[in-house]
């Protein structure tokens, strides 16, 4: 089945991933198909390290649009929102996986702000890496598509939002994206990350996508979603949810979320 987006242009129908196999087969075990696609990627992971995020990628754009569409398809600025919200949310996590991993890195690389609201609020240059500075961040990958779509974007509008999310820290303006009125996604990021990152992170550990590579993983979503709907809306506003939903996501506590 193909869901149309709509916008504030015109729809356009993405092509569809293939579901995804189930888990396990009927003796409980691990499904022979699902097998053999990890291991298949595993095999081939040495000369593609972005295999695995690139197909799960795919997986994420799909499911996340079927869950959201409706009679009229998919709502571009809502499935923008939920998969930048998630992917915010995933560069702390892999922040964390690294803090408490094995070998921690040296350094200031994680601080923890607490907000005027009581709760607490990370920053630094671990989960910024993930978000934006690194090959494959997040920002990165969804920016890199809307410019190559036609967008005007550039890295100092995430950079502009991250001053204004800093300088909003415990307060009411924090998570509330800066964006006109008719592209406003349907709920705040932040109620995004609690009704679906569930599903996503199921998703993400289903192939087995570790911690570091899941930013990239949804990176590759935000990707497909910008480029199968920018018929559907302008590529330079869809960088704009992006950046407006991912950032504030990659500093809130993941306690908020229990």
């Amino acid at each position: 089945m193909k869901l149309p987006f709509f916008g504030r242009k015109s729809s356009s129908s993405p092509s569809r991933t293939p579901d995804s196999p189930p888990s396990v087969s009927g003796n409980g075990e691990v499904h022979p198909g699902h097998r053999a696609v990890l291991d298949h990627l595993r095999r081939i992971e040495a000369t593609q390290p972005l295999a695995r995020p690139q197909l799960v990628g795919r997986i994420l754009f799909d499911m996340v649009g079927k869950m959201i569409a409706n009679d009229r398809g998919v709502r571009m600025e809502d499935l923008l929102a939920i998969l930048a919200s998630c992917g915010g949310f995933s560069c702390l996590s892999a922040a964390f996986s690294e803090v408490l991993g094995p070998t921690p890195p040296t350094g200031n690389n994680l601080t923890v702000v607490e907000g005027k609201d009581g709760h607490r609020y990370f920053f630094g240059d671990l989960p910024n890496r993930y978000l934006i500075e690194s090959e494959f961040a997040l920002l990165g990958l969804a920016l890199g598509m809307a410019q190559a779509c036609g967008g005007t974007v550039s890295l100092d509008m995430a950079h502009q939002t991250m001053r204004r999310v800093a300088n909003t820290v415990g307060g009411d303006e924090f998570g509330k994206p800066e964006l006109p009125t008719e592209h406003r996604p349907g709920d705040f990021p932040i109620n995004y990350v609690r009704d679906h990152w569930p599903k996503a992170l199921e998703a993400l550990n289903f192939y087995e996508v570790p911690p570091t590579l899941r930013p990239a993983a949804i990176g590759f979503a935000l990707q497909r979603a910008i480029e199968a709907g920018q018929d559907a809306i302008d590529p330079t506003m869809a960088a704009r949810i992006v950046i407006e939903c991912a950032v504030p996501m990659a500093k809130i506590d993941p306690e908020r979320l229990v």
